[in-house]
């Protein structure tokens, strides 16, 4: 860079800089503190003019990674004389990221007040926006809004029509969900669902319901899937999805394993239930079914990791589920730690269930003889049984 200084090459060594950071940003750096330091760096460039809107972009996108939404708006701010065909998407991806309407008017005043038609390529965006953000934006503005092309302005008004006025063409919304621009066909779908006509909905956006590359149209399928009771095919995509990689969303991994257990598909379950613990490894409830898929797995060493931890857990609001991590370690012919385990939560709970529970595992011929062999010591922690006038207490 110093030798480029003052020659016609000048600008060019500083872009590649840019491209550089930008590059060591994403595939290279391995934590935060190394993606603030490069954000610091990319702040302090200033590349040529033909790569002005690429820099900001690529800045915009190492900001919004790190979550930095005010140095963003700055940057936005900073740059008010960018193209406004770049600047008012870049706004609207700032709205749709941090949920702000002030953001989405700013992006949309870009477009109307210039009167700029949104390409194809930004109508997904700057619809979602308007209805995403529908009850704080000013609706005799924004209905006049336009696009490029013909059949992406006909799916915004039909939109306007419906989420605005409450008003709806059925005939014309079959038309279009099969005629407009793929990527908006789930708009019209959640419209036609609206109004009774789900079945024409999944036909509209089934054939774009990708496994391999996520969209709003596979978003609306699982959820149509979901609405109509489609329980196999609503299983088939989403254990899919999870296949190709796609593992962004809890729900569906939570309504995935719900399925694979209601379906009796354990290998689909014990998969899906090992990317929940790993997704939120204190999960109490997520925790107890990834011990049961280590038992019925025959994990033996991978379970015994886990009873430290289970002992070590505060007050279990849920009795049932105490009673289920219970019965798992008795499974596991954990017998000593299950009885250590219950007694402490009854420590917490003074629930008569526990106590009633206790009482039947005492019947039982592998854990009775541990609950009924008397101690000479009671130490903190023991559970004590006793009888006073005949009567059982504890």
């Amino acid at each position: 860079l110093e030798l480029s200084r003052k020659t016609d090459i000048e600008g060019v060594f500083t872009d590649i800089a840019v491209f550089h950071l930008y590059t060591k940003f994403f595939v290279k750096d391995n934590n935060q503190e190394e993606r603030m330091r490069d954000i610091a760096l990319m702040g302090k460039n200033n590349p040529s003019k033909d790569n002005r809107i690429t820099y900001i972009q690529m800045y915009m996108e190492m900001l919004l990674y790190c979550n930095c939404e005010e140095k963003t708006v700055h940057l936005l701010e900073d740059n008010v004389g960018l193209k406004e065909e770049v600047n008012y998407f870049l706004w609207l991806v700032l709205a749709y990221k941090y949920q702000n309407a002030e953001y989405a008017k700013k992006g949309l005043d870009l477009l109307i007040d210039n009167n700029i038609s949104v390409i194809e390529q930004h109508s997904v965006i700057a619809i979602n926006t308007v209805i995403t953000f529908s009850e704080m934006l000013d609706k005799r503005k924004v209905v006049k809004l336009k696009f490029t092309d013909e059949s992406v302005q006909r799916v915004y008004n039909s939109c306007c029509d419906y989420y605005f006025l409450k008003k709806v063409d059925i005939e014309n919304l079959k038309r279009l969900g099969k005629t407009c621009y793929n990527p908006l066909r789930f708009h019209v779908a959640e419209i036609l669902a609206e109004n009774g006509q789900i079945d024409t909905a999944i036909e509209i956006v089934k054939p774009f319901a990708s496994t391999t590359q996520y969209s709003s149209n596979t978003g609306t399928y699982i959820s149509l899937l979901k609405r109509k009771g489609l329980w196999k095919d609503l299983l088939h995509i989403l254990k899919d999805l999870r296949h190709n990689g796609f593992d962004k969303i809890p729900d569906y991994l939570f309504l995935e394993f719900k399925l694979a257990q209601e379906c009796n598909d354990t290998n689909d379950s014990n998969e899906v239930v090992l990317v929940l613990h790993k997704k939120f490894p204190t999960d109490k409830v997520i925790l107890f079914h990834y011990a049961s898929a280590l038992f019925t797995q025959k994990k033996d060493k991978e379970l015994c990791e886990l009873i430290p931890i289970i002992k070590a857990f505060d007050s279990i609001k849920d009795e049932n589920l105490i009673k289920s991590y219970t019965n798992l370690f008795f499974a596991a012919g954990k017998i000593k730690d299950g009885l250590d385990f219950l007694y402490k939560q009854m420590q917490y709970n003074h629930s008569l269930s526990l106590k009633d529970f206790l009482f039947v595992c005492s019947s039982s011929p592998t854990v009775g003889p541990y609950i009924n062999n008397s101690k000479k010591l009671v130490e903190e922690g023991d559970f004590v049984y006793y009888e006073e006038n005949g009567n059982g207490k504890s």
